[in-house]
């Protein structure tokens, strides 16, 4: 409470310092590790984002903490250790479990030596140095850490890691779990990683490595803002070697376990979060056997595709995935020479603006860089979808193609052939952009993702025919009050143009009249100008705008 009211004051580190020397030693040795980890849990709270590194939340690594305790595992590796902050968690029977380290910056290193010294009396199982560099490759039962998200790899380590492990790694997250079971031969890998690396092509190689090894035993996705300082969606993956043949995978959705909302109060419910991952029917767990991911889903391991899975289906409807609809075109050299320019300004992702932007001219764009397009060849008959933002986190939009030139567009626009044996081009455009699934990140994330539409084909032509109805009286109304609008402002204008002169008149009179006497001649010639004048503009303002009352003309 002293030290508390000390710093409240702002007094200098020295007092601070000078209050806590004068704990007795042997008692601030029974509870230093205690008030370490305390410390750990307020710097990760309220210091978010610190030079390019991102906090872990305390619940987080004690939930990673839990599983590895769980295992009665007795060595861990943590490439990219940051604080350390695991080490107060983990146990083994009582007695701490064996780990050792790395991170590449100085400050945050010490930090960690000091949480380590804290358990084990010494701190040398932790090191400042890169590991993409030097990675330890000594063996360990686990691999635990929260890699940097979005570092690119620089080419002397990806050769490297590619010699050790036979894969291409690009990416952090790739050679992490690469490294983890070729090089260190792990039991089992609990990573915090990017929601990216679930359907990218850049890790389509290690998730199948994953899949087909039978190690992918879990993956748990935490909502936006999860991370102190930044809103990356994350996810837990938990990998094990020692799974049952056909074991099937969970999918864990852990956004019901968190109790605040607020970012600096938000905090995960682990007790809540073990209970959904233990259970056999929890309705945030979602288990589906690897087959099906290899066999439906291509091996893209985005929760979205399985935990809403469980879609009601009425008479008359079924299910369908974007894949069985949409058939990638590649560009095409073989084109004529009279080519259409579908502009990045056509696309929407409302279904309005691309309903009635399709066979509409756009406006020009110009092409300045030639390279930056890619050229298309169009069937008479066949209609297109071209998505914009198709891989990134954001959105996607669209624009309809059904002309009958060969077009070309953005080189980050992809082009797909619509099956309209399934749906037609409007439907589909209705599907993607009322389903709020797919609003939400890219449409690749989504191509293998059932969902439900009608069957009957009048029954779509009939929901399309109602939003292009609905959209027309709402254009109309919107027509009617502009029209209004306008019409007043003319009506205004013209009326200003008209008594003009007698506005400039009526000023003139009031300014002689303020400065002559009213005994004479002039003062009389100038209140007749005025009243002359004013009635004048009174006739005016009632031809044009005969709805003015008198009250209101006065």
């Amino acid at each position: 409470d002293c030290i508390k009211e000390k710093y409240s004051q702002k007094l200098k580190l020295k007092d601070i310092y000078d209050e806590l020397s004068m704990i007795p030693h042997d008692d601030f040795e029974k509870v230093y590790a205690d008030v370490l980890n305390g410390v750990n849990d307020k710097l990760s709270r309220y210091s978010g984002r610190i030079g390019g590194d991102y906090f872990t939340p305390p619940a987080i690594t004690e939930f990673i903490a839990y599983l590895i305790n769980k295992e009665n595992y007795t060595s861990v590796y943590d490439p990219f250790c940051g604080t350390a902050a695991i080490v107060h968690k983990l146990r083994n029977h009582g007695s701490p479990i064996h780990f050792e380290g790395q991170d590449v910056d100085l400050r945050t290193s010490l930090l960690a030596r000091v949480n380590v010294e804290a358990w084990h009396g010494n701190d040398k199982s932790i090191t400042c140095r890169d590991s993409l560099a030097a990675w330890n490759n000594e063996p360990f039962d686990v691999v635990a850490s929260c890699p940097p998200y979005g570092l690119r790899i620089y080419d002397e380590a990806r050769k490297a890691a590619q010699r050790e492990t036979g894969f291409i790694c690009r990416e952090i997250e790739n050679l992490v779990i690469a490294k983890s079971f070729k090089v260190n031969h792990v039991k089992s890998c609990f990573l915090l990683l990017n929601m990216a690396f679930t359907f990218t092509m850049a890790a389509n190689q290690i998730r199948k490595y994953l899949v087909d090894n039978n190690y992918l035993d879990a993956i748990i996705s935490f909502p936006p803002n999860t991370l102190y300082g930044t809103s990356i969606p994350c996810f837990l993956l938990i990998c094990k070697t020692t799974r049952k043949k056909d074991e099937a995978i969970k999918f864990i959705y852990a956004e019901s376990c968190f109790i605040e909302s607020d970012r600096r109060k938000r905090i995960l419910d682990v007790n809540r979060l073990i209970s959904i991952m233990e259970a056999d029917d929890a309705q945030e767990c979602i288990s589906v056997s690897p087959d099906v991911i290899k066999r439906d889903f291509d091996y893209n391991l985005n929760p979205s595709l399985y935990l809403h899975n469980n879609v009601e289906i009425h008479e008359g409807q079924c299910l369908v995935r974007l894949s069985d609809v949409l058939s990638l075109q590649r560009p095409s050299k073989n084109v004529g020479s009279n080519i259409e320019l579908i502009p990045v300004n056509r696309f929407s992702n409302e279904f309005t603006k691309i309903i009635f932007a399709d066979g509409k001219p756009s406006e020009e764009e110009t092409i300045s860089h030639p390279n930056a397009y890619k050229t298309y060849h169009s069937i008479v008959g066949e209609k297109y979808l071209l998505v914009f933002n198709l891989c990134t986190s954001y959105a996607s939009k669209f624009a309809l193609y059904a002309g009958y030139k060969d077009f070309m567009c953005s080189r980050n626009i992809q082009v797909f052939k619509i099956n309209e044996e399934i749906m037609s081009s409007e439907y589909l455009v209705y599907n993607l952009t009322n389903n709020p699934l797919f609003n939400k990140s890219g449409l690749q994330n989504y191509m293998n993702m059932p969902f439900v539409i009608e069957k009957d084909r009048e029954r779509q032509d009939a929901i399309v025919e109602r939003q292009k109805q609905e959209y027309r009286e709402k254009r109309r109304i919107e027509l009617q009050n502009e029209e209004k609008r306008l019409g007043i402002k003319t009506e205004i204008s013209d009326l200003e143009h008209f008594i003009g002169s007698q506005q400039l008149k009526i000023i003139t009179a009031i300014a002689r009249i303020e400065n002559i006497a009213p005994d004479t001649d002039k003062y009389h010639e100038n209140v007749k100008l005025l009243i002359d004048n004013v009635k004048y503009v009174f006739r005016a303002i009632k031809f044009f705008r005969s709805d003015i009352s008198d009250e209101e003309l006065h």
